[in-house]
């Protein structure tokens, strides 16, 4: 029989405490301590697949309407488009029209600031081992940040994981009101939002476990069972109230079983622990794992269920590694909680002391802070054009160079940007858009793993990496002209 008492966890364990501090210092302390995340958090460069969303954004806007058929590419012009991620390209593009790339990266290092934050209060424990976990899950974390709707349903995961942690430890069915207002922002966001549903779906699994463990009193399992029960069907039943309406059930579904996505394109692959980017992953899952074996008192079934599921997602594709970080690292600060013992005791400072000493730890985060914040966003316009065609899309343009084109997918976003409606791309970050039998077919063509010159029937303008295969093998044929070169893209026409 488990250690635990009803409704108790390791964080309510008694442990030596800091002197009781007043609501001024501690706001001031909690605003230092969210400026420094969101330093942290910023994006230092902008993700291939931002620059179609800014064109999306500036389409509704434009246009005052939502396309249901795709405008962007030659290939699949006029061919139905599940426009899921609509009101973040709205939001992007609003961003960038008043403060361009800069403003934009500052936008989402605030949303993913915030989905730490709310990670970060959504599980009591010592202080210390809150903020050194959380300096460990952001590390972790740090590969996936960049400009994309992904930003939002790591926000809205945070908020999801509060409120539910919330209820399962007061059991007071107002902590669920918010789940069905954020179940439909979530689906005209991203669509990504039916992890909320399946937060609730583990959640009540985890309060059954826990009730068969004696966690829970009988009665009260059943009062929360009930409570998220209903929280699942108001989410679920709300998903229709979004720009695609009853397609929605069916999108998340057809995106997992993409297998040309999942071997493809890089996120959906597992995280290659060879690379030393993926080292904090790697600390966070086996410092919990280890926190769990070893703590005074063991996990719950619900935490050992949320932290599995998560873990596996996380190994399984790199996609979802940010959303097992946000589960994880209040996992880790509570059950390697670090007591503080010490053989002195803290004095009880003066009021006006702590102020001053709560504002002098503000201004200090705010310092460094601010040379970080800076430091990123010196840097973007240089790594902008260091990794998308900024001088070769300028070339095509100005030289109006013969359409249709052919162009890599990294690529297809920027031109989007940059060229349309001028020119059209032959494909871009888009996947559930083109298909697997088209991704498949484009990257053996792009590998040159047949002969690309059928596909190239038709086309007039090429532009592609400078050392892909492709561009190696047009350099060997007479009848395409290389006219544009540079470190980023080569440009053949014909």
């Amino acid at each position: 029989m488990s250690n635990h008492s009803p409704e108790s966890s390791p964080a309510e364990a008694p442990l030596p405490s800091f002197p009781p501090i007043g609501l001024l210092e501690r706001s001031l302390l909690s605003f230092a301590l969210l400026l420094a995340i969101f330093s942290s958090c910023i994006p230092s460069i902008p993700s291939a697949d931002m620059w179609w969303h800014l064109s999306t954004g500036q389409y509704i806007l434009h246009n005052h309407s939502i396309p249901h058929i795709d405008p962007f590419s030659s290939t699949f012009a006029g061919k139905p488009w599940t426009t899921h991620e609509w009101l973040s390209d709205v939001l992007f593009y609003s961003v960038y029209s008043v403060a361009g790339s800069p403003g934009l990266l500052c936008f989402c290092g605030v949303i993913l600031a915030l989905a730490f934050w709310f990670a970060f209060c959504s599980l009591p424990g010592p202080l210390l081992s809150r903020i050194l976990a959380l300096g460990l899950g952001i590390w972790a974390a740090l590969p996936s940040f960049s400009v994309r709707p992904l930003v939002f349903t790591l926000l809205l995961a945070a908020l999801f994981l509060f409120f539910l942690r919330r209820f399962v430890a007061r059991g007071l069915y107002r902590d669920l009101f918010a789940l069905p207002v954020l179940s439909v922002l979530w689906v005209n966001l991203h669509g990504a939002y039916i992890l909320g549903p399946a937060l609730i779906v583990l959640f009540l699994v985890g309060v059954a476990a826990d009730s068969l463990w004696r966690l829970h009193d009988a009665a009260e399992a059943k009062r929360r069972l009930l409570g998220l029960t209903l929280a699942l069907l108001a989410c679920v039943a709300l998903v229709p109230l979004n720009a695609n309406g009853f397609a929605m059930y069916a999108y998340p579904f057809e995106t997992l079983r993409s297998s040309a996505m999942q071997s493809g394109i890089m996120e959906w692959r597992s995280p290659d622990f060879h690379m030393a980017m993926f080292y904090p992953f790697a600390a966070l899952l086996f410092l919990t794992v280890a926190a769990f074996a070893l703590a005074r008192s063991r996990p719950r079934p619900s935490e050992v269920l949320l932290f599995g599921f998560f873990g596996l997602a996380a190994l399984h594709s790199m996609r979802n590694l940010p959303i097992f970080v946000l589960v994880a690292f209040p996992l880790l600060a509570t059950y390697a909680a670090i007591p503080m013992r010490l053989p002195w005791s803290f004095p009880v400072l003066p009021l006006l002391l702590r102020r001053t000493l709560a504002i002098g730890v503000l201004i200090l985060a705010a310092v460094l802070s601010s040379d970080v914040i800076a430091n990123h966003l010196s840097n973007e316009l240089s790594l902008e054009q260091s990794l998308f065609p900024f001088k070769a899309a300028a070339f095509l343009d100005e030289k109006h160079l013969p359409a249709p084109i052919f162009n890599s997918y990294d690529f297809g976003g920027y031109l989007i940007w940059r060229l349309y409606p001028r020119y059209t791309v032959y494909i871009d970050g888009r996947a559930d858009l083109y298909g697997d039998a088209f991704l498949e077919n484009f990257i053996h063509l792009y590998q040159v793993d047949v002969d690309p010159r059928p596909a190239l029937v038709g086309i007039h303008t090429v532009i592609l990496e400078p050392r892909c295969a492709l561009a190696n093998f047009l350099r060997s044929q007479q009848d395409w002209n290389r006219v544009y070169e540079d470190r980023v893209a080569v440009v053949f026409t014909r």
